[in-house]
């Protein structure tokens, strides 16, 4: 047998049964896992398409993976802009807002790397659990709501707080390599 997969009606059985015989999972699939007394569970919430269905990504066109990576590749690049561009306006900022002290300059254009830090903690486990795509679009739409509330900062540290939280919610950086990993195998 090439690929032995554990079929319906034995996990309809096992399930009806909770036997305390052991229930062989030859198949590797992470849908079907035995329990301590070894009853057969099955996880609902995951999704498992056979590689040879249409909607499986792997097989979507290449001109569809390819606008994909792309859009990603340029919210990437742009997200990276946006860490540093900020950089040549510190001074007029700091005049802007009245302040004197070196550490808000310092703040103001690294804040948005610790926000990036703790980003793929939150970011990385909701796009496993609601998917890549949500996950990127709600991030983003959050990421660009940080933008225009940091733009329409009157002070300091409010301003402070948006760059941090843009870094927080930059899904691109994130998500850009599980992306590429979902659309193509390893071969290609």
């Amino acid at each position: 047998m090439d690929n032995p997969v554990l079929d319906v009606a034995l996990q309809e059985e096992a399930l009806a049964t909770k036997s305390d015989q052991a229930i062989v999972v030859l198949s590797g699939n992470p849908n079907v896992s035995t329990t301590e007394t070894d009853a057969l569970e099955i996880n609902e919430n995951i999704v498992d398409l056979d590689e040879k269905e249409p909607e499986h990504p792997l097989n979507w066109p290449l001109w569809r993976k390819w606008s994909i990576i792309s859009c990603t590749a340029l919210m990437f690049m742009l997200v990276n802009l946006g860490t540093i561009t900020i950089v040549p306006a510190v001074p007029r900022v700091l005049e802007e807002f009245h302040v004197t002290n070196e550490l808000h300059s310092t703040l103001l254009v690294s804040i948005w790397e610790l926000g990036e830090v703790f980003g793929p903690f939150l970011v990385g486990p909701l796009s496993e659990i609601y998917g890549r795509m949500p996950v990127y679009h709600v991030g983003n739409i959050l990421f660009i709501l940080c933008l225009t509330g940091g733009a329409l900062s009157t002070n300091m540290s409010t301003l402070i707080a948006f760059r941090f939280l843009c870094g927080l919610f930059v899904c691109s950086v994130t998500l850009g390599p599980s992306i590429v990993g979902d659309l193509f195998r390893k071969e290609d």
